[in-house]
């Protein structure tokens, strides 16, 4: 889970790391322990510069909702959420046409 961020600072820059996970985006992730900590649009568009902070990651979570689940069509069913009703569902195909990448079957 993740909750969307607009000015992300982390005390120790250091402990940071940052990978390329796809065409359009990276993840940032702790090189002490491995700990995934935001995930970030970087293709051109709409959404890029987008970044979202692993929900973990926070001292306090109150008040967060669930609003959008990604690539609804390719989660295990054991994490099936209940209260879907008024929460974007987005699939696959869904998701690759909004960055422009490519489907692989």
């Amino acid at each position: 889970f993740a909750v969307g961020c607009e000015r992300l600072v982390f005390d120790d820059e250091e402990a940071v790391g940052v990978v390329t996970s796809s065409a359009w985006a990276e993840r940032g992730f702790c090189q002490r322990c491995g700990s995934g900590l935001f995930y970030r649009i970087t293709a051109q568009g709409a959404y890029h510069g987008s970044t979202t902070v692993a929900v973990g990651t926070l001292d306090d979570q109150r008040g967060l909702t669930l609003v959008k689940e990604w690539f609804i069509d390719k989660r295990p069913e054991v994490y099936a959420l209940e209260g879907a009703s008024g929460r974007e569902c987005v699939t696959e195909a869904q998701v690759f046409a909004m960055f422009g990448g490519e489907l692989s079957s």
